[in-house]
């Protein structure tokens, strides 16, 4: 096995980890942007709209960054080969 073929696999493998651990990020912040809701209905000056706002906003901000990079992740699948040459042009069988 060449060096390209072997850059090839380790950047499958990567794509595939970044995926992977990103797709529990995903669920849990979606559910945490929906977990403040909850609180709506309690007056209490710590769970006012403006905290509710910011914490919506944190965990889908987050959420977005998950997707990202699960983006990320499938883009380094599909491009490895291209990739793996990129790095390695100059480089003699």
């Amino acid at each position: 096995m060449n060096s390209k073929q072997l850059a090839n696999v380790l950047l499958k493998i990567l794509g595939l980890s970044m995926c992977l651990y990103s797709i529990p990020g995903v669920f849990s912040e979606t559910l945490l942007a929906f977990a403040p809701w909850r609180y709506s209905g309690v007056s209490s000056p710590t769970f006012n709209d403006t905290y509710l706002q910011q914490a919506i906003t944190n965990a889908l901000s987050f959420g977005i960054r998950e997707v990202i990079e699960i983006g990320v992740g499938i883009f380094v699948i599909l491009r490895s080969r291209k990739i793996s040459e990129f790095l390695f042009k100059n480089e003699d069988e």
